[in-house]
């Protein structure tokens, strides 16, 4: 965990001053989904400490780092008129209710099974990634 975390610190102070100051947060958003998809899978099957590292390091920087807060802004950025806190609060209770649901099943059918599950959901979640439209606000249209 401690690794994951310091990544996504890093990914955090990095890449989303990049997504400001190109002004785009789509293929932000689709790439970070791309490439934790190796580090889940990393995770999912790792025999050796040093692999769950890398891959741990792999998920912290793009998920933590890239698409939490770069998914954030967009959120708040396409949600508008709504308030960020409502856009914020709608994607952590989601999240929330996941994050339940996953480890019941997680119980229910094994951890390493369950792992390509979460392999699959990245690809998937790539692929919903693809069909986003760019946020109005990151290509410098000013609110109504």
């Amino acid at each position: 965990m401690g690794m994951m975390f310091a990544a996504g610190i890093a990914g955090a102070l990095v890449v989303p001053v990049l997504s400001d100051k190109l002004r785009r947060r789509k293929p932000f958003i689709a790439a970070a989904v791309a490439l934790l998809t190796p580090g889940v899978a990393g995770m999912a099957f790792a025999h050796g400490y040093g692999l769950m590292m890398v891959s741990s390091a792999v998920v912290g920087f793009f998920l933590l780092g890239v698409a939490g807060p770069i998914g954030f802004q967009y959120s708040a950025e396409v949600g508008y008129p709504a308030p960020e806190s409502l856009s914020q609060g709608i994607i952590l209770l989601a999240g929330q209710i996941s994050g339940i649901l996953f480890v019941v099943a997680m119980n229910l059918a094994g951890a390493a099974r369950f792992m390509a599950v979460f392999i699959v959901l990245s690809v998937l979640n790539f692929l919903l990634a693809l069909r986003m439209r760019e946020s109005p606000f990151a290509k410098g249209e000013k609110a109504p």
